[in-house]
């Protein structure tokens, strides 16, 4: 594979446990420790998708089984809500010691409602939007179906959360997706996708969804970096607004 692309979407076998380091994610198993993140997928349109719309027909696995399997089954689950706050603590954390004002959260594949979940306990004054392509989701949590490749909203948040999704969509849709999601952001970004150096070094495949589009990091970093200023850890700033972090806190 190349830093350009990837065949169609197939399952890979990768050995059941890699080092014992960290799982991926889309769901993926992550870190030594057994912590697990989230993974989630792809969202979007310019204007309101019908459930049953056509576009929308390549997202229909996320279903009750998937989300039973990778975040309701303690067996199987990728993250449990204890592990995940210990992630949005973190990123939290991260905007309130560089004074990131934080009034406005767009979660972009938010699945179970963890982060939705973290911020109405936690973070009481903070708006919350979430998005999924999964009519199960938007139909529990009352989440606006979205495809993010295709949807762009007027509005900017504070923070965009993108945690699990980008793995999910096919070639053409990646760059539109991280356009967009820079687009709506005042500033601070979130991204979590798992890459092929993820699946073969760091994931637990035994709880790491592995049926997504397998690509380099480069592939990534090559998209985001048109639009997003990486401050490490996950952690991105839009590029048309001004850092509020010191020369060294950020990628060259």
């Amino acid at each position: 594979m190349t830093s350009t692309g990837e065949p169609p979407k197939h399952q890979i076998a990768f050995p059941t446990v890699l080092f014992g380091t960290r799982g991926a994610h889309g769901p993926s198993g992550r870190t030594a420790d057994a912590r697990r993140r989230r993974g989630a997928h792809g969202l979007s349109q310019a204007r309101a998708v019908r459930l049953d719309s056509p576009a929308m027909d390549r997202f229909r696995r996320f279903d009750e089984a998937y989300y039973h399997r990778f975040y309701d089954s303690p067996q199987t689950r990728v993250t449990s809500p204890e592990e995940h706050a210990n992630l949005a603590d973190y990123v939290f954390a991260f905007a309130r010691y560089n004074k990131v004002e934080m009034k406005s959260v767009l979660d972009v594949g938010a699945g179970v409602g963890l982060w939705k979940h973290y911020i109405e306990k936690n973070l009481k004054g903070v708006q919350y939007t979430g998005t999924e392509v999964s009519q199960v989701m938007c139909k529990r949590h009352g989440y606006m179906h979205r495809d993010i490749a295709r949807w762009r909203d007027r509005k900017k948040h504070d923070l965009i959360v993108c945690h699990g999704v980008l793995q999910y969509l096919p070639d053409p849709d990646v760059a539109p997706a991280v356009a967009n999601i820079a687009a709506m952001s005042r500033g601070l970004v979130y991204v979590e996708v798992t890459t092929r150096q993820d699946l073969r070094e760091r994931c637990d495949t035994t709880r790491t969804d592995t049926d997504i589009f397998v690509r380099n990091g480069s592939y990534y970093r090559g998209i985001l970096s048109k639009h997003l200023l990486s401050v490490g850890a996950g952690l991105w700033w839009v590029k048309d607004r001004p850092p509020p972090f010191f020369e060294l806190e950020m990628a060259g």
